[in-house]
């Protein structure tokens, strides 16, 4: 669906999908190809089953972690762009990639205007404790939200971050609510990466809350447990 989608609005954008999964059948990888050009990646994370089984780690699929793989693609590609796949896209994302190429990362950043929640959220957010992090991280700063990430060649010293980031949520794992976005909120400050945000407000992952007019949106996220396959009312609202 989010293939289908993709190459809709957005022909031609990118030169192929890296498709990170845990089993697909040959038929189906068949299937995935008749809409654009697919990489397969059997995944399985480097982490210890002691870290996957904690709580906040068991909620989540461990196909979060494939999220630190982007920068390993760096020395093959300009641009690389991770999305979650419970969104709807439905305008144009070249804007996103040409701000990677000047800043080298971009995602969405939490504001006082269009935040996720009643009051703004924090990278504190992205942990339930504090213990095992360091305390030269700001943990007041705008909360960057995972679900959309781009990175360009223009980053520097970048082959070692993807082993960084395993390496901290292990470290971190005790602390972390959010596993991955937690270790990449403290990634950006580690490495004073130039971080953009996604662009102007309204415009990529918004929540579909109720009655919200999502129709100027480039992409609508329905993260969480309301997704658009098993919520009636997302359901009739986005039809694609």
């Amino acid at each position: 669906t989010t293939l289908i989608n993709l190459n809709e609005t957005n022909q031609g954008l990118f030169d192929e999908a890296i498709i990170y999964h845990q089993g697909i059948t040959e038929r189906d990888k068949a299937a995935l190809e008749k809409i654009m050009p697919c990489r397969f990646v059997e995944y399985n994370p480097p982490l210890p089953e002691s870290v996957l089984q904690l709580e906040n780690f068991a909620r989540f699929s461990v196909l979060m972690f494939p999220r630190y793989e982007l920068f390993s693609y760096l020395d093959e590609f300009e641009t690389v762009t991770w999305t979650d796949t419970d969104v709807v896209v439905q305008g144009d994302l070249s804007p996103l990639l040409e701000k990677a190429r000047k800043h080298g990362f971009v995602a969405n950043f939490e504001n006082p205007e269009d935040c996720t929640n009643e009051k703004t959220d924090t990278i504190r957010s992205s942990f339930h404790s504090f213990n095992t992090i360091p305390e030269k991280y700001d943990m007041t700063r705008y909360n960057m939200c995972s679900g959309l990430i781009v990175v360009s060649d223009t980053l520097k010293n970048t082959a070692h971050y993807t082993e960084w980031c395993y390496q901290k949520t292990i470290e971190y794992a005790e602390d972390l609510h959010s596993p991955d976005q937690g270790v990449l909120n403290l990634f950006i400050q580690e490495f004073n990466i130039d971080a953009a945000s996604a662009g102007e407000l309204g415009a990529y992952c918004v929540f579909p809350y109720y009655k919200r007019d999502t129709s100027a949106a480039k992409i609508v996220h329905s993260w969480g447990i309301r997704k658009f396959w098993d919520s009636w009312y997302l359901y009739n609202e986005y039809p694609k």
